[in-house]
């Protein structure tokens, strides 16, 4: 997986900026976006165990949203049939 490298794309808040920012009273402080280079040592690679516990928790996730996708559907038929019923009586 591609989720870490040795290079991590960061979004960085200088302190500087920040101060500068506040003394002019700036609205928002400076964000600064660069590549930040990780220790080798630091980064650790996921094993296929966490991988396919992550993918496990991801699968369980997309199957419970679609069985609420899939209740809210038929309940939307249901009240639709409803609707047309009383539409028709009156």
């Amino acid at each position: 997986m591609g989720l870490l490298w040795h290079r991590m794309r960061l979004v960085i808040l200088l302190d500087k900026a920040q101060n500068i920012n506040q003394q002019l009273r700036a609205r928002l402080p400076t964000i600064y976006r660069g590549w930040i280079p990780a220790p080798p040592d630091k980064v650790t690679r996921p094993t296929f165990l966490l991988t396919a516990v992550v993918q496990q928790a991801l699968h369980e996730e997309a199957l419970a949203t679609a069985r609420i996708n899939q209740w809210m559907r038929r309940r939307r038929k249901h009240v639709l049939r409803r609707v047309c019923r009383l539409n028709l009586i009156l």
